[in-house]
């Protein structure tokens, strides 16, 4: 009984839900017509430190030191790819390559995450052709210097750090977006919801049978209905 009654005042007070829903729907559009484009790639690495088989008569610790040694140096890694250090070494690289580019912009484009031992790079920008170069530069600064951001002597046969996957070509980056465009209609309609209630609670007008028998606390013999001609 309670659920009905809820629908009936939802039924009743749809305009007071479709008016938050509306604005917030003409933001969208608003938000959309000025929103700049944005292209992303990705660049995915991996971390393995691999030892040397110890001689035969030597002792030597399962994987799970091997392991453990791994799981520290990716997360090494991805704090130092974060930093402006490392953003800064690309834009060095990609203004030797004759590109103009800032270390700031460069730190602006990158973020970086991880699962398990991959870390994976997104390079963003506004130009296709942009993503594109900065992504290969943070590309080959991992492939012949990431040693150096992790402490790790190069020449250390254990160390070994492998992309597994290149940047291709950008593509348009627009889950962001979706993703928050979806929260913000949620977020109208929830909001609509409660204005219904709210605006009906403070309507003392009766606006049909039930109502007026809830109200009286009497039973509903009879409903007499409008007929229109």
């Amino acid at each position: 009984m309670e659920l009905k009654h809820y629908l009936r005042i939802l039924a009743l007070r749809w305009p007071v839900i479709a008016i938050p829903v509306v604005l917030v729907c003409l933001l969208i559009i608003y938000q959309e017509v000025g929103r700049p484009v944005t292209w992303s790639t990705q660049v995915r690495a991996s971390i393995i430190r691999d030892l040397d088989p110890p001689p035969p008569d030597a002792y030597a610790y399962d994987g799970y030191y091997n392991y453990l040694a791994s799981e520290f140096a990716i997360d090494d890694l991805v704090e130092a790819l974060r930093g402006n250090v490392f953003a800064q070494a690309v834009a060095e690289r990609l203004n030797a390559g004759g590109v103009s580019i800032s270390g700031g912009e460069v730190h602006n484009a990158l973020e970086v995450s991880r699962m398990h031992r991959i870390m994976t790079m997104t390079v963003s920008a506004s130009d296709r052709e942009r993503a594109a170069t900065i992504a290969q530069a943070a590309a080959a600064e991992i492939d012949e210097n990431a040693f150096r951001y992790i402490s790790v002597s190069a020449a250390e046969p254990a160390a070994m750090v492998r992309i597994i996957q290149r940047p291709e070509e950008p593509g348009r980056d627009a889950s962001r977006e979706r993703l928050l465009m979806l929260v913000e209609l949620v977020a109208a309609a929830g909001f609509g919801v409660l204005l219904a209630f709210v605006v009906h609670y403070l309507d003392d007008r009766v606006h049909d049978a039930e109502t007026a028998a809830a109200t009286l606390r009497l039973p509903l013999l009879a409903q007499v209905v409008e007929t229109r001609h």
